[in-house]
C-alpha cells in the first residue's frame, strides 16, 4: 500500500475452535518486526489463518498488500505462515517438496538457505511422511521464512514446539527479513518469547488488541508517574544486576535469599522496562514466572505474562 502499510483490519470477527476475533483493528507497517501477545482462546491461531489467506473472516475487513489475502493467489504466494498444526504435502522428501514450488510458483533455489539458516537443513533430506511434530513444525517455519520477496511473514509460536528453539538465531532472521521489506508478525502466548523476538509488543486479548506488554491502562495514570513492575523469577540476583543497566529502570530492589518475592522495578516506561525483564530473563537463562504492574499505591494494574504471581511448583 502507498502508506508503508501492509496489514489493515477493521472490526475483524470469527471462530475457531480454540478462540474468537471480536472486532479486531490491526495495522502493520512494512519493515517491522511485531508481536501480538495471546493465547489460542484470544483468537491468535484464527487471526493467523486469516492473514494467511486460508479462512476468511465472519465479518470485519483485512486487506494484506492491496488485497484481501483470499482473494489473490499472488498475493498469497507473498505470505509467509506458520500455522498451529502446518499442513505439508507429502511429495517425497523436504527437498522435493521444494522442487515442486520451484516448478509451480518459479520459487528461487535460495530457499533452502532459510533452513540452514534456523538449523534445520538435517531436514531437507527427510521424507514428508516420517516427520513428528516437531519436526513439521519447524519445516513449516523456515517454509514460512523463506516465501519468495515476502509482504507478510505470519508466525504462530514460533519458538514452540520446534526442532532447535533459539531466539537469538530466530531474532536475526525475522529482522532480516523486515529489513528487506517485509512486515513481520510473530503470535505468542509467551510474553519472554514476544520481547525477544519483536520490536513492537501488544497484546490481543479476548479477539482484540489491547495494549503494550507489562503497560497499565494510561488513562488511569497522572502524566509522568512512577510505576512498579514487579517481576518473579527463580534468579533474581542475575535478573536485578542485568536490569541495573537498564536505562528505562530508575530503581530496583529484590531479596537475594528467597525467590517468591519479587524484583521490584521503578520506572516511568513501563513497556520498555517489561521487553528489558523479558530479555534480561532470556539472557541470564531466568525463569521469568510473572510480570505484573503496580500503581502508585500498590493496586495491581495488569498481568504481563507468566504464570500467577507466586512461587511455581518444583
Amino acid at each position: 500500500m502507498s502508506d508503508g502499510t501492509v496489514v489493515h483490519a477493521l472490526g475483524l470477527r470469527g471462530h475457531d475452535a480454540h478462540g474468537a476475533l471480536t472486532g479486531l483493528d490491526l495495522s502493520l507497517p512494512s519493515g517491522t518486526v511485531g508481536c501480538l501477545v495471546g493465547g489460542r482462546s484470544d483468537g491468535t491461531s484464527v487471526l493467523a489463518r486469516m492473514l494467511a489467506g486460508s479462512e476468511r473472516p465472519a465479518s470485519g475487513h483485512l486487506i494484506v498488500g492491496g488485497l484481501p489475502p483470499w482473494w489473490s493467489a499472488s498475493t498469497r504466494a507473498r505470505i509467509g505462515a506458520l500455522l498451529d498444526e502446518p499442513e505439508l504435502a507429502d511429495v517425497g522428501t523436504v527437498r522435493e517438496l521444494l522442487a515442486l514450488a520451484r516448478r509451480l510458483r518459479g520459487d528461487s533455489p535460495e530457499r533452502e538457505s532459510w533452513f540452514e539458516a534456523i538449523g534445520a537443513s538435517s531436514l531437507l533430506r527427510r521424507p514428508i511422511g516420517g516427520l513428528d511434530r516437531r519436526e513439521v513444525r519447524t519445516v513449516g517455519l523456515a517454509l514460512a521464512l523463506s516465501a519468495p520477496a515476502p509482504l507478510l511473514v505470519v508466525l504462530h509460536e514460533p519458538l514452540a514446539d520446534v526442532v532447535k528453539a533459539d531466539a537469538t538465531v530466530l531474532r536475526e532472521v525475522l529482522r532480516r527479513r523486515a529489513s528487506e521489506g517485509a512486515c513481520v508478525l510473530v503470535l505468542t502466548a509467551s510474553a519472554a518469547d514476544a520481547a525477544a523476538l519483536a520490536d513492537d509488543v501488544a497484546t490481543l486479548k479476548q479477539g482484540r488488541v489491547d495494549r503494550a506488554v507489562g503497560a497499565p491502562d494510561t488513562d488511569e495514570l497522572a502524566p509522568g508517574a512512577e510505576i512498579e513492575l514487579r517481576v518473579w523469577t527463580d534468579k533474581p540476583r542475575q535478573v536485578a544486576a542485568a536490569l541495573a543497566g537498564e536505562t528505562s529502570v530508575a530503581a530496583l530492589s529484590f531479596s537475594a535469599s528467597d525467590d517468591s518475592v519479587p524484583v521490584a522495578v521503578r520506572s516511568r516506561e513501563l513497556a520498555a522496562s517489561a521487553k528489558a525483564v523479558a530479555r534480561v530473563c532470556l539472557e541470564c537463562g531466568a525463569e521469568l514466572r510473572a510480570m505484573q504492574a503496580v500503581a502508585p499505591g500498590g493496586r495491581a494494574m495488569h498481568d504481563a505474562g507468566g504464570q500467577s504471581p507466586r512461587k511455581a511448583a518444583p
